[in-house]
C-alpha cells in the first residue's frame, strides 16, 4: 500500500514531467549561461579544424515550478524528507544541482515567471546554512524552507519575473 507520502510525490512528480516540453525550452533559452565556449588552441585550430572549444559536460539542473495560484514570489525548498531519501535541502547543502530553474505558473499552466539560480553561489554565500524555520505545507508531511528572493542576489544568473511563455 502507498504512503500518503508517496502518493503526492507520485502526484506532483507526473503534474512536473506533462511540462517537460516547457522546461526544456526554457533551459535552452538559457543555455548560454550553462555553457563555456573558449578559443581552441593553436594545435586543435590547425589539426583539427576547431577553432572555438564548448564545454558543457558535468552541469546539473534542479526544477521546482510552483502552481497557479502562488501569490508568494519567494524560493522555497523542501526541508522534510520522504521516505528514506534526503530532503531536497540536504542535497542542496551536499553539493547536488549546479543550476536551479525555479518557477511560477500562470492560469494557463505555463511557466510565467523565472528564475535560474547558480547553486555554487548559493552555497558560498552561505545561504543554505542560515538557521530558518520549517514552514509546514497544507499536508502536514512536507516542509518548506522559504528563502527571499532578495537575499539571493548575486546568484540569480537570469530571471523574467513579468508574464511570459517560452515555446
Amino acid at each position: 500500500m502507498a504512503s500518503a507520502r508517496d502518493e503526492a510525490f507520485e502526484r506532483n512528480f507526473n503534474w512536473q514531467q506533462r511540462l517537460t516540453k516547457e522546461v526544456m525550452a526554457l533551459v535552452k533559452y538559457n543555455a548560454r549561461h550553462l555553457i563555456d565556449v573558449s578559443i581552441a588552441s593553436e594545435v586543435a585550430d590547425k589539426t583539427q579544424a576547431t577553432d572555438y572549444v564548448m564545454e558543457t559536460q558535468g552541469k546539473t539542473i534542479a526544477v521546482r515550478l510552483r502552481r497557479y495560484p502562488c501569490s508568494f514570489q519567494d524560493f522555497t525548498i523542501r526541508a522534510t524528507a520522504r521516505n528514506k531519501y534526503n530532503s531536497e535541502l540536504e542535497k542542496l547543502k551536499r553539493g547536488f544541482a549546479d543550476y536551479y530553474v525555479y518557477g511560477w505558473m500562470n492560469t494557463k499552466n505555463w511557466i510565467a515567471k523565472w528564475i535560474l539560480v547558480d547553486m555554487a553561489k548559493v552555497r558560498q554565500n552561505g545561504i543554505l546554512e542560515k538557521d530558518r524555520t520549517v514552514k509546514m505545507n497544507y499536508d502536514g508531511v512536507t516542509g518548506f524552507v522559504i528563502i527571499g528572493l532578495n537575499e539571493l542576489e548575486g546568484c540569480i544568473v537570469d530571471s523574467y519575473l513579468e508574464d511570459k511563455h517560452y515555446k
